[in-house]
């Protein structure tokens, strides 16, 4: 049996260090802009200050024109224990993510396909800007500083991580910031990269 494009793309993910890589049609992924709106309702201190979440990041429907038009997507997981999910150490697992959708977005493209795009959990600003002050592309002061990395938010998007997670068979709680590590010892971060 001959190994694709697609399986090398996802041994990648794993060999990259993701705990689980899948692949599925784009046409399986949920988009729910009552979902990108939840950003914009004072839950998120990254809300308005990167280009790659709400308000910036496209809407729910160019989103949905965008997925439309791609054949398949990769997505993979971190687990992460919900202790670091409920600190500050959470934004070094999402620099993993963005970082490692955008390897995988590269490598995409290496391996032939037309198009690539890196989606990833959590804000780039909280991932790699935060406490660096305004971002300066939106300062209108200068280019992203992590463009090699950063990504646009997979909530921000609208995209339902916990339907994709089921989907896939992947295990998913929901992790506020009132969660007991001691009753849900576990969570994940997710990134998904659509291929075209």
């Amino acid at each position: 049996m001959a190994v694709t494009a697609l399986d090398k793309l996802m041994a990648q993910a794993l060999e990259l260090g993701a705990h689980a890589a899948a692949i599925l049609s784009a046409s399986q992924i949920l988009v729910e802009e009552r979902l990108a709106q939840i950003c914009g309702q004072g839950t998120c201190p990254a809300y308005g200050k990167s280009p790659n979440c709400p308000p910036h990041v496209m809407t729910t429907a160019r989103f949905k024109a965008l997925l439309a038009g791609q054949q398949s997507a990769l997505a993979f997981k971190f687990d992460v224990p919900t202790a670091l999910l409920l600190s500050q150490a959470r934004h070094q697992t999402a620099r993993a993510v963005h970082g490692l959708a955008a390897r995988l977005e590269g490598l995409a493209l290496e391996l032939g396909f037309a198009q690539a795009h890196g989606l990833a959990a959590g804000s780039c600003w909280e991932a790699f800007c935060d406490g660096q002050g305004v971002c300066p592309v939106l300062d209108h002061k200068g280019a992203c500083l992590f463009p090699d990395q950063a990504r646009p938010s997979l909530s921000g998007l609208g995209v339902n991580v916990f339907q994709l997670c089921a989907d896939l068979g992947w295990p998913i709680n929901r992790i506020g910031k009132d969660a007991d590590p001691q009753e849900t010892p576990m969570g994940l971060m997710a990134g998904l990269v659509l291929l075209g």
